[in-house]
């Protein structure tokens, strides 16, 4: 008799687990096409900008297609300028920005909200305070909704993309059903021409999302629209209890992680499916283009910024109650292309104390890893008794 294939929420996430799954066949399949679609330099990979919440899916959303590469972080606000290499990597041939809300909000009260980072955003508005911390001055450079936010950073995008569209769509997180919403592209004349509904420029709620017209998207756009509303719908129909489980995000893990590939296709049995892992994508400075020996460092700041970003799902994970957000997010992933530089990433975490409390209140666990080219070669358990 043939045994039961484990379901994610079944598989325990250890070092043993990853390095085992990494290993498997899908894992390894995704890695080769991957990597041969980055080393034609003809365009064939696609650069999806995105909230790091944990319910939405890069491959999901863009209707299946696994040449993907990722950079996500809270509402995507991260800096756009420390991924220029990527932006502007051949293998790239265009940029999706994804921003995202709740359909059944805008559905029932006409409001587009949903995402954590754009919502905290509009709090901090209300307050009119002073950020406190360093997360709340991350959230308060968040634009006020996210069509805004949407638009500002394909915007930003842009401007370092040079002749590549780049394209941004609002995703509903509970259905990843994709509208069009803005659109970059260069022109005959060399020219760069942005075109966004103008209504998005509005104060106050739009009531509905205000998606650009078919006729003026370019063929490429509306194929990955098109792909989108199909896997979408079928996925739907063929199980019906998708979006009530995307209400609520409470993944198993949280990744803050250097490497470009997502989660999803490195590790297909735990991460392939929404709402498993949240991921903040960790610039890198290339300091060599040597292929073999490719030599990078982080620089502080960035690293700085990427760790302020984890303390928003650690600190809702030691609040939460059953049901609530974050609530089974007992595990943090530290990706880099060395093991000693994750092993330092995770001594500099266990000393702040937020990290010490996840830690003891919540059971909460590191994994830290060494990944090169989206294989994990080396992964262990992070030993934290006795550091603090």
């Amino acid at each position: 008799m043939t045994p039961e294939v484990p379901r994610q929420k079944d598989l325990p996430i250890t070092a043993k687990t990853l390095l085992e799954v990494n290993q498997e066949d899908e894992a390894q399949i995704n890695l080769r096409l991957w990597q041969e679609a980055k080393e034609r330099k003809q365009g064939e990979l696609t650069l999806v900008i995105l909230c790091s919440d944990a319910r939405l899916n890069s491959i999901w959303i863009m209707g299946g297609n696994i040449l993907v590469a990722s950079v996500s972080n809270i509402a995507a606000n991260g800096e756009t300028e420390p991924f220029k290499y990527l932006i502007r990597h051949k293998g790239v041939g265009r940029v999706v920005v994804v921003g995202h809300y709740d359909g059944k909000k805008l559905e029932e009260n006409g409001v587009i909200a949903g995402c954590g980072g754009v919502d905290a955003r509009q709090q901090i508005t209300n307050e009119d305070q002073p950020p406190a911390d360093e997360l709340t001055a991350f959230i308060s450079r968040i634009q006020p909704d996210s069509l805004k936010q949407t638009v500002a950073i394909v915007k930003q995008v842009s401007r370092l993309a040079g002749d590549k569209p780049v394209y941004g769509i609002a995703v509903d997180h509970l259905t990843l059903m994709a509208a069009p919403i803005a659109q970059s592209i260069v022109n005959e004349r060399k020219e760069r021409a942005i075109i966004y509904p103008q209504i998005i420029d509005n104060e106050g709620e739009l009531g509905q999302i205000p998606a650009l017209e078919e006729g003026s998207l370019t063929t490429e756009f509306l194929e990955i629209i098109e792909k989108n509303t199909q896997l979408t719908t079928a996925r739907l129909m063929a199980d019906p209890g998708f979006a009530e489980r995307q209400k609520v995000q409470n993944p198993r893990a949280v990744v803050l992680s250097t490497s470009p590939i997502p989660i999803g296709l490195r590790y297909p049995p735990l991460f392939g499916c929404p709402n498993t892992a949240f991921v903040v994508r960790l610039p890198i400075e290339k300091l060599t283009e040597i292929a073999s020996s490719p030599r990078v460092k982080i620089r502080a700041k960035d690293l700085k910024q990427a760790i302020t970003q984890l303390y928003y799902p650690i600190k809702h994970a030691i609040y939460a109650n059953e049901g609530q957000s974050f609530f089974d997010t007992k595990t943090l992933i530290i990706e880099t292309s060395s093991l000693e530089e994750s092993k330092r990433i995770a001594q500099q975490l266990i000393a702040d104390p937020l990290i010490q409390e996840w830690i003891k209140q919540r059971g909460g666990k590191i994994i830290v890893t060494e990944v090169k080219s989206g294989k994990t070669e080396k992964a262990e358990d992070f030993d934290v008794s006795g550091r603090f």
